[in-house]
């Protein structure tokens, strides 16, 4: 038990790494089910797009989470290698800001256009 405590407390960020490709697969599959549910809509065209909502909401929730987590574990790489003076990894700071943009092009729409009405 002291050797895994010592090893959490001198490695701590392979502990984040492995929380965080955990909650990665978790959104992979919400991922997935979201977008394995309308497929059949699109192959078929056989269903009313409507009743399609929460499928299409369940896709989106899990892009938006897999891009969340991986901003954020380059968010960390990039505090962990300027506290250590580190050289910082090349592509830190572009994949910040791609994730950056694309939190925005999610996110906004759900403030400008708010849904009306409660469902069925």
């Amino acid at each position: 038990m002291t050797e895994l405590v010592t090893l959490i407390a001198t490695h701590p960020l392979q502990d984040i790494e492995v929380a965080l490709s955990f909650l990665a697969a978790i959104a992979f599959v919400t991922f997935l089910r979201g977008f394995l549910s309308g497929l059949q809509q699109l192959i078929l065209i056989n269903m009313d797009a409507e009743h399609l909502g929460h499928a299409r909401a369940r896709a989106m929730w899990g892009m938006m989470l897999l891009w969340a987590f991986f901003g954020i574990w380059e968010l960390i790489r990039l505090v962990t290698a300027s506290l250590q003076g580190e050289p910082i990894p090349h592509t830190t700071g572009i994949i910040i800001w791609i994730c950056a943009v694309f939190a925005i092009l999610f996110v906004l729409p759900l403030f400008l256009f708010p849904k009306k009405g409660g469902g069925h």
